[in-house]
């Protein structure tokens, strides 16, 4: 995820018109408006729009929490002790 969120926002900071940089990365995302689009009764514009602010959320939502999550992977040692009393128990069980 760390890896997705760096490259979105590598994409958003150097366009102000992120759908071209979107979609020169990710070309497929041409393709995703067009088949979606008509099915959700959306402009192609608004489409894209959205899918942008969607993008954008996810690396906001995601740069919000990352410190909370990468701390509780660095303290996998815990997680690990936890894991193997479960995977034991469950064999006996």
């Amino acid at each position: 995820m760390q890896a997705q969120v760096r490259t979105l926002e590598s994409l958003f900071a150097v366009s102000d018109e992120p759908w071209k940089t979107l979609t020169k990365k990710f070309p497929i995302l041409d393709d995703v408006v067009d088949r979606t689009a008509k099915a959700e009764n959306l402009l192609p514009a608004d489409m894209r729009s959205r899918l942008i602010q969607l993008y954008q959320n996810y690396v906001s939502e995601w740069n919000a929490v990352e410190s909370q999550i990468v701390d509780g992977l660095l303290n996998k040692d815990s997680y690990q002790k936890a894991s193997s009393k479960y995977v034991v128990s469950s064999q006996q069980g």
